[in-house]
């Protein structure tokens, strides 16, 4: 009986999980049917529903090129940007993401450093899967003629010299990305003025560009300083503010 019900219990289970994956196929696809009918604000529904379901680059990125159309430049940025860090070495998504910066918003891309071409080689999750990987080999390499009687062979020898190449590259490139997270955009139709403290009455310290990309320095109750791409400094509202971290939620 009990072999019974956790079968029934497994079949349910993958029954709900395909009816879920084919929710979210089917609003990717009707998603794409309303845009290219040019129903922008249906469009803008099923994206969105695509993007809640399972938040892919593919779906982020078409969410973005349906916000353009709508005129929410900011959202549109956000959303292409993270369809980006989702993907980091789609061309497609690179291109649309620097015509959009330098037409819309007149910021011209610099060249990515080499080094950092190299951290995005892989996302952040597979540089620490990397990482362990390699910390395990210097584990065993190290370990294994102390507690056996086996000495470690050519392969071995091999395998621990590209671990101790690979683990402070990878170590690196985990500490480049997790600085990266930090980022978000400045989510405002005009430009946003910066204070000097938490405070609206504040004097104020420069502006900062809609869609314009920031870091987060420090936070203080509904408001958090950040540092523009601009290099302007300075206290601005929680909500004028979305984190580019690419997680489940937009927020």
């Amino acid at each position: 009986m009990k072999v019974l019900s956790y079968i029934f219990f497994v079949f349910i289970t993958a029954k709900l999980t395909f009816f879920s994956s084919a929710l979210c196929a089917d609003s990717f696809l009707q998603g794409i049917t309303a845009y290219e009918l040019e129903n922008y604000e249906l469009a803008l529904i099923e994206f969105e529903a695509a993007v809640k379901d399972s938040p892919s680059a593919a779906a982020h990125h078409n969410l973005g090129l349906t916000y353009l159309k709508l005129n929410q430049l900011p959202d549109a940025i956000w959303q292409i940007e993270t369809a980006l860090r989702l993907d980091p070495h789609n061309d497609q998504y690179a291109f649309k993401l620097t015509s959009l910066r330098e037409q819309r918003l007149g910021i011209f891309q610099e060249p990515v450093p080499k080094y950092l071409k190299l951290a995005r080689l892989l996302q952040i999750n597979q540089w620490i899967v990397t990482c362990t990987i390699c910390a395990w080999i210097l584990l065993v390499v190290i370990l294994m003629p102390k507690f056996t009687r086996y000495s470690t062979g050519a392969v071995l020898q091999l395998l621990l010299i590209i671990s101790c190449c690979i683990l402070p590259v990878g170590i690196t490139a985990i500490v480049i990305n997790y600085r990266a997270q930090a980022g978000g955009i400045i989510m405002a139709e005009a430009p946003i003025e910066l204070r000097s403290a938490p405070a609206s009455a504040a004097p104020q310290t420069g502006n900062a560009r809609p869609a314009e990309r920031a870091k987060v320095i420090d936070y203080h109750n509904e408001y958090i300083k950040v540092k523009t791409e601009g290099q302007a400094t300075g206290w601005i509202p929680k909500k004028a503010f979305r984190s580019l971290k690419t997680s489940n939620t937009d927020a």
